[in-house]
């Protein structure tokens, strides 16, 4: 069985989805500390003024050395409700907007109380959208060494890595955003994104 691990992202970027594309079983680390700095927290769209980060904020602590299911988020603004309408503003006009908007409004109303599973419940959403047979499983422990059959991405970086064009809502004025968050390609492609993934030589 083709086997990897990988870190839980918010709603992650798009080539992460082309290595869900190669493996039979995905592990998701739920046993790591949290890392103060990273992507655990953050995805990044793509606007008609260019790439916008959206950041989901956590309770006040020292996150670094915490286990990341403990990892709390936090309600001091009403953060959701900015994704939301930074998520409208930026794809009301995508051709599959409305097919897919109203259940991911509905997870982010949901005021998850953990970064972990909040994330881990968009990445079912998005996994149900794209019809990706994969199994997932959260590890038990943590495990800095895997055995080497097993393909490790937990050291990954979220960087905008360059992938193929795809039509994009503001392509004429930004130019192509290269590896933004999988609801940009969603948005835009629809059904055909797992097409597209397919395509995509990701390196292990």
């Amino acid at each position: 069985m083709s086997e990897v691990i990988i870190p839980m992202f918010y709603l992650p970027p798009v080539h992460f989805f082309a290595h869900f594309q190669k493996y039979s079983l995905i592990w998701l680390e739920a046993n790591e500390t949290y890392q103060k700095g990273s992507f655990r927290n953050k995805t990044i769209i793509a606007t008609s003024q260019g790439p916008l980060q959206l950041s989901i904020p956590l309770q006040k602590g020292k996150h670094q050395k915490e286990p990341i299911r403990l990892t709390r988020i936090a309600y001091d603004e009403n953060w959701a409700v900015t994704h939301l309408r930074s998520i409208q503003t930026a794809y009301s006009n995508a051709p599959y907007y409305d097919h897919y908007f109203e259940d991911l409004e509905s997870i982010l109303q949901g005021r998850g109380e953990y970064l972990f599973d909040f994330s881990h419940q968009l990445l079912k959403l998005v996994i149900s959208w794209l019809q990706i047979p994969a199994e997932l499983k959260l590890t038990e422990k943590y495990i800095k060494d895997y055995p080497r059959q097993l393909v490790d991405l937990r050291v990954i970086k979220r960087q905008m890595i360059d992938i193929p064009p795809y039509p994009q809502v503001h392509e004429r004025t930004t130019g192509f955003l290269s590896d933004l968050s999988i609801i940009d390609l969603i948005f835009n492609l629809g059904p055909e994104s797992r097409t597209y993934l397919n395509m995509l030589n990701i390196s292990s």
